[in-house]
């Protein structure tokens, strides 16, 4: 677990050796990775910033570097759907949602 800082459910992030490679004095901020309700769905998200890896438990309060922040919004799910038209023929639509739901607190 040489590249991995650990995101427990305790409130403050337990930190590996690796987790030293985050820049110092990197802001730090709160958020709850949303769980997925979704069958078989991981119950950890992981998140990679500059070989340094975070594996955050969904639906816990935790404490990482804003550049983790920055991965999760940057992360997107990308869906199409066939959309008819008014003169019978049908077009693909995109649409894109977060692949990491989460919320900032604190």
């Amino acid at each position: 677990m040489d590249n991995e800082e650990v995101i427990e459910q305790s409130p403050v992030a337990k930190q590996t050796r690796a987790a030293k490679a985050v820049p110092a004095g990197e802001k730090r901020i709160w958020i709850i990775v949303h769980k997925d309700g979704r069958q078989g769905a991981e119950k950890e998200v992981f998140v990679g910033v500059n070989g340094v890896g975070y594996r955050i438990v969904r639906g816990s309060k935790v404490e990482v570097p804003e550049s983790v922040v920055n991965v999760l919004e940057e992360a997107v799910t990308t869906t199409y759907e066939h959309v008819r038209q008014p003169d019978g023929s049908t077009s693909l639509v995109a649409s894109d949602s977060p692949t990491y739901p989460y919320s900032i607190v604190g």
